[in-house]
């Protein structure tokens, strides 16, 4: 049975940070993060009855791709290689 292809995100992290995030489709990716402290007032909320740092990604357009680095959102060609990636290494 042929495996069917799932919209795919990879999300970047430096150093605990959520650095890029790009898809192979148009998506809304949200990430809550337990670790609200130094983060912007705005962005901290309840969530699930706990204080989380909301990251809330509107992926819609094409990622920019300047001096090597690739910017937020849809790089089907990139995530397609990173998945292939992956799975050839499992």
């Amino acid at each position: 049975m042929a495996q069917k292809k799932l919209p795919t995100i990879v999300v970047q992290v430096t150093g605990g940070v959520v650095s890029c995030v790009n898809s192979s489709i148009p998506v809304r990716l949200l990430v809550l993060d337990a670790d609200t402290d130094g983060g912007d007032r705005d962005r901290i909320m309840e969530v699930n009855g706990s204080n989380a740092y909301v990251h809330d990604y509107m992926l819609t357009g094409p990622a920019l791709v300047s001096g090597g680095l690739i910017s937020d959102g849809i790089e089907a060609d990139f995530v397609a290689d990173v998945a292939g990636q992956v799975d050839a290494a499992r």
